[in-house]
């Protein structure tokens, strides 16, 4: 008979992405990807019903290759979409973001498919136009094959910027985390 004391398989796993605290919106969506998966690696976009989500939903986006093979957001919720200017589906990183840090989110996106990895960051950038944004946000992959990425969702909380404050304090930061490095199920010890 297993300890109730112990830590959960899914608790360790949130453990293991986060490594920090963070944002009740990110712990949640990571707890219902990680439920998702049933046995694979990573869950289809088809495992996850918008129905189920309903509180997530306005801080989604979802990331797809359009036909130049790069990433650009194919579903985007309504806070998503505010922050990052308004009209943002079917755009790449660089029509969204300054170009600096466009390029880093689009090699983030790019290792996180390849590598088959989750990452949990926090930024202080801006928008293509300059506006500054502040968030923290969980990227996860997608597989409809249950190997490889076609898909990156995530959810973003954003935040208030506060005028004089210092946007570096515990707001740049990268956690990555492979899919393989996740904890499993032990087997009982007898």
């Amino acid at each position: 008979m297993g300890r109730t004391d112990s830590p959960t398989v899914t608790d360790r796993c949130l453990e293991a992405i986060f490594g920090r605290p963070a944002p009740d919106l990110l712990t949640r969506f990571a707890t219902m990807w990680l439920g998702r998966r049933q046995g694979r690696s990573m869950p289809a976009i088809g495992d996850l019903d918008p129905l189920d989500m309903p509180w997530a939903l306005p801080h989604i986006f979802v990331l797809a290759r359009n036909t130049e093979g790069r990433f650009a957001f194919q579903i985007v919720g309504d806070v998503v979409a505010t922050r990052l200017g308004g009209l943002v589906k079917s755009k790449t990183a660089d029509m969204v973001l300054e170009p600096d840090y466009a390029q880093a989110t689009e090699a983030r996106w790019e290792e996180a498919a390849a590598s088959r990895k989750i990452y949990f960051n926090g930024s202080y950038h801006h928008r293509a136009d300059m506006w500054p944004v502040c968030s923290v946000r969980i990227t996860m992959p997608l597989s409809s094959d249950g190997s490889t990425v076609d898909r990156l969702i995530g959810v973003a909380h954003f935040s208030e910027l506060v005028q004089g404050a210092d946007r570096s304090a515990d707001i740049g930061f990268l956690r990555w985390t492979g899919i393989g490095d996740l904890p499993q199920e032990q087997p009982e010890a007898l």
